[in-house]
Parts: C-alpha cells; sequence; structure tokens
C-alpha cells in the first residue's frame, strides 16, 4: 500500500512539473523570428548574424536557414530559399540544407 502511495506521489509530482514548464515552452515557441514580419535585408541579416536560425514563415510553417555549408550535414548541399517577407514577395534569405543529388546509384 505504501509503495503504491509514493509511486502516485511522484506521477503528481511529474505532473505538476510538466504542468510548470509548458508556459515556458510556449514562451519559446513564439520567440522565434517571422520573417513575414521582417523585411527582406533584415532577416537576410538575421541569418547571417546567427549562422543557423529556425524561422517562423508561414501561419503553420517554419524553415531552418543557414549562412553557410559549415552548417550543413556532411551529405547536403547548399539551396537558396525564397520566402514572404514584410517588403518582398520573394525574398531570397539565403540558403537551406538539402540532401546532395546522387550522380550514381553506390
Amino acid at each position: 500500500m505504501t509503495r503504491r502511495i509514493r509511486n502516485g506521489g511522484l506521477t503528481a509530482l511529474a505532473l505538476v512539473t510538466a504542468i510548470a514548464a509548458m508556459p515556458v515552452m510556449a514562451n519559446d515557441a513564439q520567440a522565434r523570428p517571422d520573417v513575414r514580419r521582417m523585411t527582406c535585408q533584415a532577416a537576410r541579416n538575421f541569418v547571417a548574424a546567427h549562422g543557423s536560425v529556425v524561422m517562423t514563415t508561414g501561419q503553420y510553417t517554419y524553415e531552418r536557414f543557414v549562412s553557410s555549408r559549415q552548417y550543413c550535414n556532411f551529405d547536403e548541399e547548399l539551396d537558396t530559399k525564397y520566402v514572404p517577407t514584410l517588403d518582398t514577395p520573394r525574398c531570397p534569405i539565403d540558403y537551406y540544407c538539402r540532401p546532395r543529388m546522387r550522380l550514381f546509384n553506390d
């Protein structure tokens, strides 16, 4: 009987801790920069300053942008990504990492 109470107490403690952390997690999600609220140049400067950053690109979408190849995996290459910004419908925000095209099936 005592064992059940202890396990139940730990479960309750874990639940309370998880609920207490929810507002912090929600604030982190809201803190992601939104390219739709930036000028094209401001978005490009933001990526250049941070090197690798995840930015909101639409109501339910986000994308990771990088300033150079060093932020990609060894089997990825850079490609330009165009997104709508405050002043430009197709702003070329530096790069994103995409899988390399294979010439042969090895």
